[in-house]
This record gives C-alpha cells, sequence and structure tokens, in this order.
C-alpha cells in the first residue's frame, strides 16, 4: 500500500472534529468537511500547493518512523521568513491543521494520532496512542 497517493489523500480524508481549548488545537476523528474544504481555500489563496504539504508531512513521516519509533514529542519551529510577510498565525495553524489532517489518516489503523500546540513561534506536535 502505498502511503502517499497524490492529492487523493486530502480527498478520500474522513471527516474529522476540531476542537479548541485556549490555544491547543486537538484533531479528532470526525472533522467536518466545511473546516477541511476552508483549510483548502486559505491555502490555495496563499498560493502554497498541496504537494509542498504531502513533502513535508514526508519527511514528518521519515523523522517519526524511521529515526526513533517512540518518539513522543516533535518540535517545528516556524520562522515568519520561511512564510510570506502578510501571512498571520492563524494560517500557520490551518497548515499544520491540514499536515495532521493526512498524517491521522495515515495512522488510522494503527495505535497512535496527532496532536499539536501553538506556542508564539514554535509549533509542538504530540504523537500519542489512542
Amino acid at each position: 500500500m502505498k502511503i502517499f497517493q497524490k492529492v487523493n489523500i486530502i480527498q478520500n480524508m474522513k471527516k474529522k472534529k476540531m476542537t479548541k481549548s485556549n490555544n491547543n488545537i486537538k484533531i479528532n476523528s470526525n472533522l467536518n468537511s466545511k473546516i477541511k474544504n476552508k483549510i483548502l481555500k486559505i491555502i490555495k489563496s496563499q498560493q502554497i500547493k498541496i504537494n509542498r504539504i504531502t513533502n513535508l508531512s514526508k519527511i514528518l513521516y521519515k523523522q517519526i518512523f524511521h529515526k526513533q519509533q517512540n518518539l513522543k514529542h516533535l518540535f517545528i519551529k516556524t520562522k515568519k521568513h520561511q512564510f510570506q510577510t502578510q501571512m498571520k498565525h492563524q494560517f500557520i495553524a490551518h497548515l499544520i491543521i491540514l499536515i495532521i489532517m493526512i498524517f491521522n489518516q495515515i495512522l488510522l489503523f494503527s495505535k497512535y494520532h496527532l496532536l499539536f500546540m501553538l506556542k508564539k513561534d514554535q509549533v509542538v506536535i504530540f504523537f500519542q496512542r489512542k
């Protein structure tokens, strides 16, 4: 089974639900398709290609599964100069949500799922048991 089959992963994604508490954003297994479409529109409006997001999620996948299987926390620093100057922190959150949605699709049949937290210029991704 190929893990990444073009953009079909996003299109075939199961509905998931997003819940917010303070700065913590958790992705549950029932994310609404309206939210998914909003995220895709934001990404298209910022001219970010889905392939780029898929490549980023491939890198994360390699870090988690090929380097350390017992990884509990993964830190991603989001420096402003890597993004357009017009972008706001909320867009970064949407981008990370989409990456996590892709990951949760990959991890659908495993015992793990991903959660994340935003802290200033840092995104903390948690790799947890279900």
